[in-house]
């Protein structure tokens, strides 16, 4: 069954991560990928080199959602010479409230993906 499974996430089958078997720290090291941001997520990459799809998801995911916070809150600095930026503050301030959030309800065992970047997560680095 797990061959099975495993067989399906290689070939590209939508939310296929899900059904392969997760390990008891998967759900704990995807939750500390998106509190904790890039760090976390870049050891868990680099050092850990996850072999369940569930935590190599979350962990790219997460990575990715904090690069986009990131160049965002750069952007927002910039324009803040020019007084627009502190219109988009708030929004800058909502997507890290939003991968804290992630990162919760992952640690109760739930999935979520990100609308614009889990797609393209899957379909690339699962």
């Amino acid at each position: 069954m797990a061959d099975n499974e495993y067989v399906k996430v290689y070939r590209g089958q939508h939310g296929s991560y899900l059904n392969y078997p997760q390990g008891d720290n998967d759900k704990i090291l995807g939750g500390l990928c998106y509190i904790f941001g890039w760090i976390v997520s870049l050891i868990i990459l680099l050092g850990v080199k996850p072999l369940s799809p569930f935590l190599r998801f979350h962990a790219i995911q997460a990575l990715g959602l904090h690069i986009v916070i990131v160049v965002s809150l750069i952007i927002t600095y910039v324009l803040i010479l020019f007084f627009i930026g502190f219109c988009l503050l708030p929004f800058v301030f909502a997507l890290a409230i939003y991968q804290f959030v992630i990162g919760i309800i992952i640690f109760t065992g739930s999935d979520h993906r990100v609308p614009w970047l889990g797609n393209y997560v899957e379909e690339n680095y699962i």
